[in-house]
């Protein structure tokens, strides 16, 4: 394909590879990378992009991230350009599920919501704790792509991502990739249920 039929057809271009490389060209840095597959579903887990409506947004899957050392690198954490201190890089990407073809799917407008809960450790943010905690300024706002990427410079620590669609009770299926450099751990936290716990009682 020629570039001039290229640019006529085409207005984004995305370059991948099966392995982060962060762009620092060294390859003998061990890297630690996780891979998850859920949805949204109407009625139960999807609930909208609008944090201010804490008890819609919260329904959304929740994930914890452990960071559990810095890389070496030293970001400024605040505003005070006086506290600096060692971060981890974590790459968080989003992919929605997207059918090609005759019977394609509409593109949803999707983000990637970051808290640092620190040593309060909720387990699940719920309406009645998460105003205790802001949203990181390097979450993704709601774009209608298929793939959103948030790139965190963070201290050691626990953070609680939330992937959204802006659309509250849809059904879509997604993917999230998330790379670090350093040891981390991912995992979902799922709602509270208490037919679940009595169960387990018996």
């Amino acid at each position: 394909m020629k570039l001039s039929h290229f640019k006529k057809y085409f207005t984004h271009f995305w370059l991948a590879a099966p392995f982060p490389d962060f762009g620092d060209c060294f390859q003998t840095t061990s890297r630690q990378m996780y891979v998850l597959c859920n949805s949204w579903e109407t009625g139960r887990s999807a609930g909208g992009s609008n944090l201010e409506n804490a008890d819609e947004f919260l329904k959304n899957p929740q994930y914890v991230l452990t960071v559990e050392e810095a890389d070496g690198q030293l970001q400024t954490l605040c505003e005070s350009e006086k506290d600096i201190a060692p971060t981890c890089d974590v790459v968080i990407q989003l992919i929605q599920e997207q059918n090609r073809g005759k019977f394609s799917k509409k593109l949803h407008t999707i983000g990637i919501t970051v808290f640092q809960i620190g040593g309060r450790f909720p387990k699940r943010l719920t309406a009645d704790n998460v105003e205790e905690f802001e949203p990181l300024s390097a979450s993704v706002a709601p774009t209608q792509e298929s793939c959103v990427v948030a790139r965190l410079a963070v201290a050691p620590g626990r953070y609680v991502v939330v992937p959204t669609a802006e659309e509250v009770d849809i059904s879509r299926r997604f993917l999230l990739r998330v790379y670090s450099r350093k040891p981390i751990q991912f995992q979902e936290e799922k709602p509270f249920q208490h037919g679940a716990l009595r169960w387990r009682l018996r």
